[in-house]
């Protein structure tokens, strides 16, 4: 029993050699293309990786991508709704031999958002081409291939400058970000919140407890 455990491991640890070799020696720049063209796709909205795109060898790879530009609706004021300084993903090899993503860590670093409303309330954060998509396949299910499934451990923001103007008011509100770090073992279980943050200038340091990814993507309390 105890040779077959340990040529078990052996075979185990020959499998993550070979894929963690795999990655290492493949020039992930090849994909930016498509990488634009999914983004661009899906959301409607022009997308650009000005930087290029790089790895870290490590048994926990990081991906590196700097110079992240996503447009913003056609009627907003701003060219872009969101722009990252540098942008990192550390993700774990063994889930994907199941095909499965896992990211340890995701790090945007000096990140920009620009939200905004119309004066009939739409937020320049709704893709027109993901709702019609999500309405196609409500009307028509289709057999097509699931998607990989995703876990994200935990999110740190760094100096970032988001702001948010009400089209009808035309009020707008300003929060600067000198950390953020949001932690949880699931989309399903609850998220651990801490920010260093100012909002219109006036300084806001918290933690908190937060319900799951989950439940906000389905709008729950």
């Amino acid at each position: 029993m105890g040779k077959l455990i340990k040529i078990l491991l052996v075979l185990v640890l020959l499998v993550i050699a070979g894929l963690a070799a795999l990655i290492f020696t493949t020039d992930i720049n090849q994909y930016k293309d498509q990488i634009i063209e999914v983004v661009k796709n899906n959301t409607g909205r022009d997308f650009q990786i000005n930087g290029e795109l790089k790895l870290a060898p490590s048994l926990v790879p990081t991906i590196a991508v700097e110079g992240v530009e996503l447009g913003n609706a056609n009627w907003a004021k701003e060219k872009n709704m969101l722009s990252v300084g540098r942008f990192e993903a550390q993700v774990s090899l063994l889930p994907l031999l199941k095909k499965n993503i896992q990211v340890n860590r995701l790090i945007l670093i000096e990140p920009n958002i620009q939200l905004e409303t119309d004066n009939n309330g739409n937020g320049n954060w709704v893709f027109e081409n993901i709702e019609k998509k999500e309405e196609k396949t409500t009307e028509e299910p289709t057999s097509a291939t699931a998607l990989p499934a995703l876990a994200i451990n935990e999110v740190q923001i760094e100096k970032a400058n988001i702001s948010y103007t009400d089209g009808k008011t035309g009020q707008t509100t300003k929060v600067v970000i000198d950390e953020v770090t949001l932690t949880s073992s699931s989309f399903s279980e609850p998220m651990e919140l801490t920010i260093k943050a100012a909002i219109n200038e006036a300084p806001l340091t918290a933690t908190a407890t937060l319900g799951s990814i989950d439940n906000l993507l389905a709008n729950k309390d």
